[in-house]
């Protein structure tokens, strides 16, 4: 009996580590098995929605190159009331921009589909400077419009005369708060097919995203709106990983 026991006394925590140790490899595998889960998921997400970005900007540079070397806009034979009639259908075509100006060669603005800040001079703005020298322009990071109080990504071409010379340019406004549609993501095939049987209705993934510049600043948030343009993240140990 006494063997016993002692055989017991030594053998029962021997056990109890075997099956800790065992416990904690399972856990620790499956931790990773789940952590890699939800980085290639993520990975996914990051690169679709970074597509879809990337698709969304080259068809509004499409729109101001349609713009700029469309008929109407050029045509002496359409007054500026006519032209910017001819710009409102557009948007109502696009549903995408804030607003369209055309600016006259000085940078007086002479149209606008909100017939906001007409006669206002905007020479020295960015999307005018470049446009006027002849370049297809867009904003890098969002700006504060002026004229509608939001900010925007600005969109300007040259607007040419029928000689080929410049005269004038045009400018859309794309606003922020349309990336709400760019950064609405669906959960992949695959993870709705593991979880029908228990959210069948279910199909969208709820992430907080931002979309941060490469110094840190964040260009837009969908949970934080205060944060755009207002908030750095180049300290944050996410971001210098």
């Amino acid at each position: 009996m006494k063997i016993r026991t002692k055989l017991l006394v030594t053998m029962i925590p021997l056990v109890s580590a075997s099956i800790a140790v065992l416990s904690f490899l399972a856990i620790d595998s499956f931790a990773r098995t789940v952590r890699s889960e939800i980085m290639t998921e993520l990975e996914t997400v990051t690169e679709n929605i970074m597509d879809k970005l990337s698709r969304v900007m080259f068809e509004r540079v499409a729109d101001i190159k349609f713009l700029s070397t469309g008929n109407i806009l050029s045509s002496p034979n359409f007054t500026v009331s006519e032209k910017v009639d001819y710009l409102r259908d557009m948007e109502r075509a696009y549903k995408t921009y804030a607003s369209m100006s055309i600016y006259a060669t000085n940078g007086t603005k002479v149209g606008d589909t909100r017939n906001i800040l007409l006669g206002s001079n905007d020479s020295n703005k960015p999307f005018f400077k470049n446009a006027i020298q002849g370049e297809i322009y867009y904003d890098n990071t969002p700006v504060m419009s002026q004229s509608l109080k939001q900010y925007v990504i600005h969109f300007a071409a040259p607007i040419y005369s029928a000689e080929g010379k410049i005269d004038g340019v045009i400018t859309t406004r794309f606003p922020m708060n349309k990336l709400h549609d760019v950064f609405k993501v669906q959960q992949r095939e695959s993870m709705d097919q593991k979880h029908d049987s228990k959210n069948s209705n279910s199909r969208d993934q709820i992430l907080k995203l931002d979309l941060v510049s490469s110094n840190g600043l964040i260009l837009y948030s969908n949970y934080d709106r205060k944060s755009v343009l207002n908030k750095n993240m180049s300290e944050a140990n996410l971001f210098q990983q």
